[in-house]
């Protein structure tokens, strides 16, 4: 499997390493893309060789970028340097979904209050940009812009423990939703975002909680009303 190399900074928030960028933290990085935007599926056995032929890069940024990831529970550790990405039973990804749902409204309010009309704007640029892939049917796009989407509002909020407890539940549950909305029993839709922007430009912070609530609930239900639950394990 060849992996594409990380978008350009602005297409794919994650967050950063203060100070210089190292090897390890610019492959911590690339991983984290990988899993967000579906290139790997749920039980999937990644050796350390292959990831760092790969990413052409030695073995011993990629074993610590590894770890990184395993104490995230964003992989499982294996004997004979190998990782797995975690499946996610019903249970877990019920409390995943649940968790977004707390943590991505209480952001929300936060980001409400610090938005600006060029946010607006730019968060308009990035749903056209969703719609587009999502009238093309290029899926990977469309996961790619609506990480973009959410994580671009929510950085607005300036709330880093926040921001990093969210970037750690959309990693855990990265590869797991791509998977799934990759189904035809899944419909994608962009409806809330843009009634967040609509409750952004009219200053209704109870509507852009809403739409926030509302867009992670129809995509939990989309989801478990799947009859082939089981291959996304």
């Amino acid at each position: 499997m060849k992996f594409p190399p990380i978008p350009e900074d602005d297409d794919f928030i994650w967050p950063k390493a203060t100070g210089k960028e190292t090897v390890q933290d610019k492959v911590y990085r690339q991983v984290a893309y990988l899993l967000i935007c579906g290139f790997f599926r749920p039980g999937e056995t990644i050796s350390l060789r292959q990831l760092s032929s790969e990413l052409d890069v030695s073995e011993t940024p990629v074993r610590n970028a590894l770890n990184r990831l395993v104490a995230e529970a964003a992989m499982d550790v294996l004997p004979n340097r190998h990782v797995s990405i975690p499946a996610l039973s019903r249970a877990q990804f019920d409390e995943l979904m649940e968790l977004r749902t707390q943590l991505e409204t209480n952001i929300t309010m936060h980001a409400y209050r610090r938005v600006t009309r060029a946010d607006i704007e730019n968060l308009e640029k990035i749903n056209e940009e969703l719609l587009t892939a999502m009238a093309e049917h290029k899926l990977h796009k469309c996961i790619e812009q609506n990480q973009k989407f959410h994580l671009t509002f929510y950085e607005l909020a300036k709330r880093p423990l926040t921001f990093a407890s969210i970037t750690n539940l959309w990693l855990r549950a990265g590869t797991f939703m791509s998977v799934a909305l990759r189904s035809d029993g899944v419909q994608w839709r962009a409806e809330e975002h843009i009634n967040l922007i609509n409750g952004l430009k009219s200053k209704n912070s109870d509507a852009c909680v809403e739409s926030i609530a509302r867009d992670i609930d129809e995509t939990y239900q989309s989801i478990v009303k799947l009859k082939n639950w089981n291959d996304f394990q």
